[in-house]
């Protein structure tokens, strides 16, 4: 009985190889350096976004319908895959919670409002390049609480209603 044993090489593998081809340093550094060049071009279609993303929740103290929900996940997750040329402290964990809390209020009928408010500021905070990693952790727990506090009504049990007294 004979066995055979076959090797699956990349492209990237069988060019660095090569007398006098790229390792895969080199590769990765002009990977993010071509990635770097896309940053002013994302950074003003995330603004955007984030506009329109808060024009779909407002007014903040009236809970946005399914389908406003469904477009603010779908622009928020079209942000984070932005996010990977753009090296801001704190966007992408703030739109990966836009995401969770579309997600959460989506799944139940409770509303906390002014909810998105947080992630909105962090957002726009985070665009403009102006937040410090002590002052992502303060906002991030911030948004942690929003979100505990929905889940957590979210379970509540409903109140007795006078008829069943």
């Amino acid at each position: 009985m004979s066995v055979k044993f076959r090797m699956v090489t990349t492209s990237l593998e069988v060019k660095s190889r090569k007398p006098g081809g790229r390792t895969v340093r080199e590769c990765i550094e002009d990977a993010n350096a071509r990635l770097t060049v896309l940053e002013p071009t994302l950074i003003p279609l995330i603004a955007e976004r984030v506009t329109q993303i808060e024009a779909l929740v407002q007014p903040f103290k009236m809970r946005p319908s399914q389908e406003a929900l469904d477009q603010v996940h779908r622009l928020a997750d079209e942000c984070l895959g932005y996010c990977v040329a753009i090296k801001r402290p704190g966007l992408a964990g703030s739109l990966r919670t836009v995401c969770k809390l579309a997600d959460l209020l989506e799944a139940n009928a409770v509303w906390k409002p002014g909810a998105f408010l947080p992630a909105i500021h962090m957002i726009r905070a985070s665009l403009q390049g102006g937040l410090t990693s002590t002052q992502v952790k303060v906002l991030v727990s911030e948004m942690d609480q929003v979100m505990q506090h929905l889940a957590a009504a979210s379970e509540a049990p409903a109140p007795a209603s006078a008829a069943s007294a």
